[in-house]
């Protein structure tokens, strides 16, 4: 039966398991107030890597001349777009947070993942690049999805062992590194042979 079915269904299945599991793990270890906080700053900060692997990329690039332009967006406009929205919060989070913990815990939270939302871009942008050189590389790049996902569930355990829940703010910076390594060891070992 699992030789019938597309692997890009496994693909999207792990991926959706990996952002259910680590939703149950969060909310068992912490404070709802807590979890909404993390969810909120990982949705936040997760927008532009989402909207790109969803819609952008896989309609723009396969073309050379976009190519090119995607990656110069991602390099240096979207570098320099996280960079501004992080100082601005950073420098004027004491105008934007009250006194409350949950508000300090939600924008360092946004803090964090703002630098992951760059390299998830990074991590997209080589994925893509990799899934559209050759038609064999698809079947490829879903395996390691489904590979990157597994790795990623053990961020949110890892985590809180490492310093509880203010550890688990660096999770969507750990997965997108951990997914940007994947990716660039896989174009790199593509290069070299």
């Amino acid at each position: 039966i699992f030789s019938y079915v597309n692997p890009s269904l496994y693909s999207s299945i792990s991926l959706n398991f990996t952002n259910l599991t680590w939703r149950l793990m969060i909310i068992n270890s912490i404070s709802k107030e807590l979890s909404g906080a993390l969810f909120a700053g990982f949705a936040f900060a997760s927008f532009i890597g989402s909207f790109f692997y969803n819609i952008v990329g896989p309609i723009l690039f396969d073309k050379k001349k976009t190519k090119q332009i995607l990656r110069f967006l991602i390099d240096y406009i979207l570098f320099f777009l996280i960079l501004s929205v992080w100082f601005i919060i950073y420098f004027f989070q004491e105008n934007l947070i009250s006194s409350n913990n949950i508000d300090m815990f939600f924008y360092d939270t946004i803090l964090i993942s703002l630098l992951g939302s760059y390299f998830m871009m990074k991590a997209h942008y080589l994925r893509f690049e990799y899934f559209f050189l050759k038609t064999v590389n698809q079947n490829i790049v879903f395996r390691l999805d489904i590979v990157c996902s597994f790795l990623i569930i053990l961020i949110v355990p890892i985590l809180f062992l490492i310093g509880e829940a203010d550890a688990l703010k660096y999770s969507y910076l750990a997965s997108s590194f951990l997914t940007f390594i994947v990716f660039f060891l896989r174009t790199r070992i593509n290069n070299d042979s």
